[in-house]
């Protein structure tokens, strides 16, 4: 697990804030929050918006500035950016700034907020997803500013503020992290070969920069349900 986030998950209780608590921070683009960091992590809207910005499809931007592996809890396909050079920098990052900054991905958009969605195994519930937001001071920029969580995610230009994207609330992140799981374990290999792929093509990369993300995002998650959904009936009805 990379480091900071390892850090984050042993004091998880102690970094947890409030939405309507305040935090002191204000950004003075120093870039700092921009080094050293190997756990930027990409859904597939920010993948889409980073494509679209770029002139390039989904599937280029993966290649030229990504990396793809299998969450080590999910076991669901991830895609994170690629850092480079000894200080392990964001491939965007130029003279200290972004160079994607108006469609720059909602880990850093958020930042210094990180937040998790708490997925129960073996729950299955309709509740809402359960959403803890977090607050490790960093190491950047200046307290000269107070905002609270509600605020801070008002004020982004993107909507960081949905919880999270349709269909991937508690329930549906469950149910896939559970189908991957299962799978597995009936056949490693075929998960690994047939299933991860396709998964990963549908939620990531599946769509037109012509057409809007939602609808789009929407369809290819109900695909990948029904596909997921379809071979777990096969290995449970497997004597």
């Amino acid at each position: 697990m990379d480091p900071r986030l390892k850090h984050i998950v042993d004091h998880y209780d102690t970094f947890k804030i409030g939405p309507d608590e305040p935090f002191p921070f204000h950004c003075v683009q120093c870039g700092k929050c921009c080094v050293h960091r190997e756990d930027i992590l990409l859904n597939p809207q920010d993948l889409f918006r980073m494509a679209k910005h770029l002139g390039q499809t989904p599937k280029d931007v993966v290649i030229h500035y990504c990396e793809v592996y299998t969450g080590p809890d999910s076991r669901m396909p991830l895609v994170r950016l690629l850092p480079e050079g000894e200080d392990h920098h964001c491939p965007f990052l130029v003279r200290s700034k972004c160079r994607i900054h108006e469609a720059k991905p909602t880990v850093c958009a958020m930042y210094p907020i990180g937040r998790a969605l708490r997925v129960d195994r073996g729950t299955g519930s309709g509740e809402p997803p359960d959403i803890d937001y977090l607050f490790d001071p960093p190491g950047c920029g200046d307290q000269s500013e107070t905002h609270t969580v509600r605020e801070w995610l008002g004020e982004l230009p993107h909507p960081c503020g949905r919880p999270v994207l349709p269909g991937m609330g508690s329930r549906g992140a469950n149910f896939l992290c559970e189908s991957f799981r299962e799978l597995e374990q009936a056949s490693e290999i075929a998960t690994a070969v047939l299933v991860r792929p396709m998964v990963y093509q549908r939620f990531y990369l599946d769509y037109s920069l012509q057409g809007e993300f939602l609808p789009q995002f929407r369809k290819n998650m109900e695909a990948v349900r029904h596909f997921v959904a379809g071979l777990r009936e096969k290995v449970e009805a497997e004597p």
